[in-house]
């Protein structure tokens, strides 16, 4: 799915962009006209990351995905059923943001750097 109003997406990093990361997905945000996403089931998301997790914790320190811990502790909290996930690179880095249903809350950053 695609979308061309993202304003409350970009409002959320915005917000939060004495954070590092969000500060580099909140400039990437505002250079795109649409945001590609998905829209998926809490349930499935908490699955199949928690098993990437697994995975990631046995791969070379170098090309560990950051950012599981942070992800999987607000999914746990987390009570709507659907999650928005988009997945891009930008500033030597690939980035997948997990953001609730109703757009008012980032539930988890995973990033790696891409040049590595």
């Amino acid at each position: 799915m695609e979308t061309d109003n993202f304003q409350k997406i970009l409002n959320l990093f915005k917000n939060q962009s004495n954070n590092y990361l969000y500060a580099i997905i909140y400039n990437y945000l505002k250079s795109i006209n649409k945001l590609e996403y998905i829209l998926i089931d809490k349930n499935k998301v908490n699955s199949i990351y928690t098993v990437r997790n697994e995975i990631n914790n046995t791969i070379n320190e170098s090309l560990k995905i950051q950012g599981y811990d942070e992800l999987l502790n607000n999914l746990d909290l987390f009570n709507s059923k659907k999650v928005i996930i988009s997945n891009f690179d930008h500033n030597e880095k690939n980035f997948t943001i997990f953001i609730n249903d109703k757009e008012t809350q980032i539930l988890g950053i995973l990033w790696r750097d891409i040049n590595k």
